[in-house]
């Protein structure tokens, strides 16, 4: 009874502290928009200060239980997701462990309540942290998987605007430039990625090196054989239009094969549905009759 009258607490007190935060929040942003209006040029008077998720995951990735390569994996695989934002690792870090504590925190309240086995109990523990921890690295992932396959599915299209660009006598940095505004609406993370590449191309003293960075943010083996192409277009000088029109046909040709490829599973994929939902309906339809004149012709004889 204790323990339950502690457990609404706890909660009327969680309640409370964040209707209080949530009422700062909006008097900071009114008070910030009115700063915006008096001197609109200066822009923010003052810096805005990082939340608690990303002070803690701050703290965190600069402590030893991070390693510096950890966060440079983190770094990458936030990027291939979409999340570019300068604290996106501090986030992310500091988001995981509140997860885990909090859903630890549920999995311990509910042992105290419930009192199950202490397999049991032992087991919801580890559950509860171990979602916490690897529940977002999951979900990130799947994040990632569907960003590189929006941009694959984008590419043959970005080539042939390129070409387009190509052969009316545009270079490469402006065609790029040129293939990102005309996707943005389409393929915005193709083009985004564009976007990013062609700024890399005019900062940095080596433009090849902006287009094999292209390849490793996004880790697709058809963007690493495009930035490939144009780097030895670059270095070479052999005609760009005709290099990416046999791009274009060689991924136009494996977008073919992929979908030929699950056409051809498509048979042995309905093959355990068929077995188990329309072998024995059709059975039934077929046999049923003849097995009940059976049982009739059956009845009869006895009689």
């Amino acid at each position: 009874m204790n323990i339950g009258l502690l457990a609404v607490l706890l909660l009327v007190l969680a309640a409370l502290g964040w209707l209080a935060w949530r009422q700062i929040s909006q008097e900071r942003r009114q008070l910030q928009a009115r700063l915006l209006l008096v001197a609109p040029a200066r822009g923010n008077l003052a810096p805005s200060r990082p939340g608690p998720l990303r002070r803690l995951g701050d703290w965190l990735a600069d402590s030893p239980l991070i390693g510096s390569a950890e966060v440079g994996l983190l770094r990458q695989n936030l990027y291939a997701a979409g999340f570019i934002g300068a604290g996106a690792v501090d986030w992310y870090v500091g988001f995981k462990v509140m997860l885990a504590g909090l859903l630890f925190g549920l999995a311990l309240l509910w042992v105290q309540l419930a009192a199950p086995a202490p397999l049991l109990s032992l087991l919801a523990l580890l559950g509860a942290a171990v979602a916490g921890l690897k529940g977002p690295d999951f979900v990130l992932g799947q994040r990632a998987g569907a960003r590189r396959s929006a941009i694959e599915r984008g590419l043959p299209d970005a080539l042939d605007l390129l070409v387009v660009c190509s052969e009316a006598g545009i270079g490469l940095e402006q065609g790029l430039e040129r293939v990102a505004v005309e996707l943005r609406l389409v393929h915005p993370a193709l083009a985004g990625e564009l976007s990013v590449t062609v700024s890399e191309m005019r900062l940095l003293s080596d433009r090849l090196q902006g287009l094999h960075n292209m390849g490793d943010r996004v880790r697709l083996d058809s963007v690493r054989a495009i930035a490939s192409t144009l780097s030895q277009t670059l270095k070479y000088g052999t005609p760009l239009a005709r290099a990416l029109r046999t791009l274009t046909a060689d991924f136009r040709l494996a977008s073919q094969t992929r979908m030929e490829e699950r056409a051809a599973r498509l048979p042995v994929l309905i093959t355990l549905p068929m077995i188990l939902f329309i072998l024995p309906a059709t059975a039934l339809v077929v046999a049923g009759p003849a097995f009940l004149q059976l049982i009739d012709s059956l009845g009869s004889i006895g009689k």
